[in-house]
This record gives structure tokens, sequence and C-alpha cells, in this order.
């Protein structure tokens, strides 16, 4: 019980200091010290060092709460009392993710809620984050996205009226569009700005974001992170959204589109996907570039292509084949049990 107090306090303290002004100074009683306030070295506030101590004094506390039940003596008590610990933590945990300001913060907006969300920047990010320090295509993608940022700080820059209006910069408006997704919080407080524009200018910010958006489109991709961006996509998209609409799957074909020779094309065209196989090793990847194709052969036949395909079936697919890939590497799948 003295756990859960204390952790509690802890939380909802930090929470509600967050919302009224983000120095995350907790109560006496609660688990953080004035040193939370985690001061920079020019004297300003660090939020992330203050959210990171703030975490580190929780997990402290339940810790030492850990290793005190450890320490009893073996009994009956100490098993009900780890069972207590579980039960305790659980429910932290439900708390934490049912309070509203840390759930706007911690989950992503729906792209119709998001008025720069941009689904090929943030398969980039997803990209390179899943990818080790030292693997040369972090590299790629940096530089990716170095070069995006100047054109686009350089676009943003021709219209600094607009872009002063909503309280931002060139650099910082580059930014937060290269993230390529944002938490609900993030796109709440970026669509207020937007929508405090007048009617002209909210006008020239859609000229501008176009724009910016028709440069990424426009980026050219390193040919070995195309397949991944495609899988993150099809894995990251609601299942109802178009096949078409999915940039890398749609690169990949016109890629496979230009190279494949006539007799392979009429292979695909046919069913048969082996002659992607060199060139696409996903089996989701490769069954939603072939359709693809398929669809574009049948539209300049005069056919017309499969009616509204979604991305679901190849979906699936894809989160198939990654338990599989997981389960060959001995990983441990969650049954769901809770405690």
């Amino acid at each position: 019980n003295a756990f859960m107090e204390k952790l509690s306090q802890a939380f909802f303290a930090s929470a509600q200091t967050l919302e009224e002004g983000g120095s995350l100074m907790a109560e006496p009683d609660t688990l953080m010290p004035s040193e939370t306030h985690a001061p920079t070295q020019d004297g300003g506030f660090d939020p992330v060092a203050a959210m990171v101590q703030a975490r580190d004094k929780v997990l402290a506390e339940a810790r030492e709460t850990w290793e005190s039940i450890q320490a009893m003596e073996a009994s009956p008590e100490r098993v009900r009392m780890e069972a207590e610990f579980s039960r305790t933590s659980a429910e932290l945990l439900a708390a934490t993710q049912a309070d509203p300001f840390f759930r706007d913060h911690a989950t992503i907006a729906e792209p119709g809620a998001d008025l720069f969300a941009n689904l090929t920047l943030s398969s980039l990010q997803h990209v390179r984050d899943g990818l080790e320090a030292d693997d040369p295509r972090v590299g790629k993608i940096d530089r990716t996205l170095d070069d995006l940022r100047d054109a686009l700080i350089s676009a943003f820059s021709k219209d600094p009226e607009v872009v002063a209006q909503m309280g931002t910069t060139p650099e910082e408006l580059t930014e937060y569009l290269l993230q390529g997704e944002h938490s609900i919080a993030q796109a709440e407080t970026w669509r207020g700005r937007a929508e405090s524009l007048d009617e002209e200018s909210a006008a020239r910010l859609t000229v501008v974001l176009e724009k910016g958006h028709r440069m990424v489109d426009g980026v050219a991709v390193p040919r070995d992170l195309v397949e991944h961006l495609a899988l993150d996509q099809l894995l990251t998209v609601d299942k109802h959204h178009q096949l078409s609409d999915v940039p890398a799957i749609e690169a990949l074909v016109d890629r496979m589109a230009g190279e494949l020779s006539n007799g392979d094309l009429a292979k695909v065209f046919a069913g048969d996907s082996t002659p992607l196989q060199d060139e696409i090793r996903d089996p989701a990847v490769r069954a939603a570039v072939a359709a693809e194709l398929k669809n574009e052969a049948d539209v300049v036949a005069g056919h017309g292509p499969r009616e509204g395909e979604t991305v679901e079936a190849y979906q699936a697919m894809a989160r198939a084949r990654q338990a599989e890939l997981a389960a060959e590497q001995g990983a441990e799948i969650e049954d769901g049990h809770e405690l």
C-alpha cells in the first residue's frame, strides 16, 4: 500500500504540475525533490531531463520495494507481497495510460487530424529508429533528411509572414514536418496555430504545405531502403488505406515496371510473382507490388483496376511473416495473459 501510495502521488503530482506550468515541481511528500527542476547550464529548464529524473525516482522506489520483499524471510506472506507488488504495478501502469495528459502525448494522431502528417517521412524515422547506430543505412537516411531539411527551410522561408503569424520559424516548421507523425497533443497545438490565421493567410499556408509535401514526394530514397519503407507503411496505415496510396509501394511498382522485361511483366500480370523475388524479398511487399502492377496493367488495357483495393490482406501477410521471423529467432511471443 505504501508503494502504491508513493508512486501514485509521484505520478499525479508530476502530471498536474506539467499541465499547469511544466516545471515538474512535486509536492513535498512525493518522490521528486526540488532538483527535479533539472536546470540547464544557462539556468533554463530542461523538461526532458526533468521527466527522466522523475521517472528514475519512481523506478528507484519500486526497485527498493521489490528488494525489500525479496529480503523477507521465506513465507506465504512474501509470496502474497510479490503478487500484490505485481497487481499494484499493473494498476499504476493502467492509471498512467488512462491519464488524459499522458495519453494525448503518447498516442499518435490519426493522419486526418494531423495537418503535417507525412507517411514517407514517418517511415524514414521508423526505419532509422529500428537500425543499429553503426548501420550504414542510418547515414543514408540522415543524409536524405538533411538534404530535404535544407530544401524545406528554403521553401518555407519564401513566405515569412505566414510562418511568423503561426508563431513559428521556417526551421521549426521544417523540423516538425520531418517528424512525419505527431502525438495528439502536438497535432492539436499545431492545428490551433494554423486555425489562428486569417482566410488569406490560411490559403497561403496551404500552398506552402502542398509545396513541402511535393518536395517530400520527390525525394530520392536510397534504393536499399525502399522495401523497408514499404513494409513499415503497410504495417503503419489503417487496414482500409488504399494500396495505391502507399508511397513506397508505388515507388517499387514504378521501378519494377521500368526494369522488368516484357516477358517477366507478363508473368506478374498472370499471377506469378517469381520475377520480383530477386528485388523484393519480403513476401507481403512483393505481393502488394505484384497486385499494383497488375492493377496498372488492367487500367492500360481498359479493364480497370480491382475497385478500391486496400492494404488489409497485405498487412495481414506482413504481420504473419513478422510473427514467423520472431519465432524462428527464438523470441518469446506474448500470449496475452495478464496478472
